[in-house]
């Protein structure tokens, strides 16, 4: 089962949709089912799971001014722990956990606000369970990440070419990596050859949903 911040989905064919946090299956009768719904629970700058909390950015426009703010909830009665502003460098792509340093990693943007602290925008971001980072490129290549310098060694195209806002996890127990897709086109559920970077679609998303900060609860 996977969970994650539902930001976005197409007009006039979400209906009964409202943002918050929905959890579904990895499987081909993927179904979405609301755990909570508030605006408090917008992840749409960036979001993880560690230790029971759920980790996320939310951003927004008011007046001409980008207002970012960090956030902490209770990922069982999904009560907002902490809120408060930040400046823009803390903007971000994606955060992940990783449980070998217990330290949450995210592409984030430069200081100046027109790139990257790297240079190179990673849609996606996942820690497996020793601790190696993946991302996915705008070109849509598996990469790994070194945590020290952001140096990225290509693993394999995947096969799909990301755009907007979107997530991938690493499912502990069975090591298998999930990716909540998005392209110009659709949305759905892949899963990644961690190997070889191939993405198999388990699920179209009916109705283009984006998701941010996806992830297991299986360790």
């Amino acid at each position: 089962v996977l969970y994650g911040s539902l930001i976005s989905y197409a007009a006039g064919g979400a209906s009964d949709k409202t943002y918050g946090i929905y959890s579904f299956p990895a499987s081909a009768d993927l179904t979405f089912t609301s755990l909570v719904t508030s605006p408090n629970m917008l992840a749409n700058a960036g979001a993880t799971y560690a230790n029971g909390k759920y980790y996320f950015i939310y951003y927004a426009e008011a007046m001409g001014a980008l207002l970012t703010y960090y956030r902490i909830a209770d990922a069982d009665t999904w009560e907002l722990l902490s809120s408060f502003r930040v400046d823009n460098t803390s903007l971000c792509t994606d955060l992940t956990y990783d449980p070998t340093t217990e330290t949450i990693y995210g592409c984030f943007r430069n200081a100046a606000g027109t790139g990257y602290v790297f240079g190179t925008p990673l849609f996606t971001l996942a820690s497996d369970v020793n601790g190696t980072l993946y991302g996915i490129t705008a070109a849509g290549n598996l990469v790994t990440v070194n945590k020290e310098t952001g140096k990225l060694t290509t693993v394999g195209a995947t096969g799909l070419k990301p755009a907007f806002t979107q997530s991938m996890t690493f499912d502990m127990a069975s090591r298998r990596l999930f990716w909540a897709a998005c392209t110009e086109t659709s949305s759905g559920l892949y899963e990644i050859a961690p190997a070889t970077g191939k993405a198999t679609l388990i699920k179209k998303f009916d109705n283009g949903e984006e998701f941010c900060g996806i992830y297991t609860l299986s360790q």
